[in-house]
């Protein structure tokens, strides 16, 4: 039998067992379901997600047929999945995810490679598509739902450090000023960004960003730097 240690066990060392425990006991979101807890919840959605499942019920057949991820989230059926994913408050898991990334920015993952450049953040949205018959709320086009989660991500820490939802008909530069706001901070971002007023608020904040222009901006050069792409290849190959 092969005794590896798989991603979902690594993933177990970062999450905040305590943290959960008393979270749970808070919001007492586990009231007539003692044995699915917040932390055995989390564990699903993690091997949900990890696996690529496309359903709950694909997500209770896996964790049946898979006795070792049973430790973590014991034997459920995709009825008591759903039971608790419509009970309980999402917001508890913002406060993990805060915990998680204020653990694991303090490790980080890249070396000294960047730090010449300063702290540097990407920001970025993706669609996900949902059914209109299950969440009519989420109209995007006459027959297919949609929402938009904007990321942002901490290229030091390799980790995203703030996730907002909106509906899917919300353009991704409406949400800027909910990422964009930390001086002395190069954020990089693509034209679905693009916004003139607030790239003078980004200047006159000390707010560091590079972005991609559309093809029929208006470009007055101020001032030409060479770049001397040999040396920089050069370069990069000692490190």
């Amino acid at each position: 039998m092969c005794k590896c240690i798989t991603i979902f066990d690594k993933m177990q060392e970062m999450l905040p067992s305590e943290l959960l425990e008393k979270l749970t006991e808070e919001s007492k979101s586990s009231h007539g379901n003692e044995k699915f807890t917040l932390g055995c919840q989390l564990n699903a959605l993690i091997y949900a997600h990890l696996k690529e499942k496309k359903g709950l019920r694909a997500i209770s057949d896996g964790i049946t047929a898979e006795k070792k991820i049973q430790e973590y989230t014991g034997t459920i059926s995709y009825s008591q999945i759903s039971r608790v994913n419509a009970s309980r408050d999402a917001a508890v898991f913002g406060t993990v995810f805060e915990a998680v990334f204020k653990e694991v920015s303090r490790v980080g993952i890249l070396g000294n490679t960047l730090l010449n450049y300063g702290t540097l953040k990407i920001l970025d949205s993706t669609m996900v598509r949902l059914s209109l018959k299950l969440l009519p709320w989420a109209k995007y086009r006459e027959s297919t739902g949609a929402v938009k989660i904007h990321t942002l991500s901490d290229i030091m820490s390799g980790c995203p450090e703030k996730i907002v939802l909106s509906d899917g008909l919300l353009h991704d530069k409406k949400k800027m000023r909910d990422f964009v706001n930390e001086p002395g901070v190069t954020y990089l971002f693509d034209r679905a960004y693009l916004d003139y007023k607030e790239f003078d608020r980004y200047c006159n904040d000390g707010i560091y960003f590079v972005s991609r222009l559309k093809k029929d901006a208006v470009i007055n050069v101020i001032e030409t730097n060479v770049y001397d792409i040999i040396k920089t290849s050069q370069k990069r190959r000692k490190i």
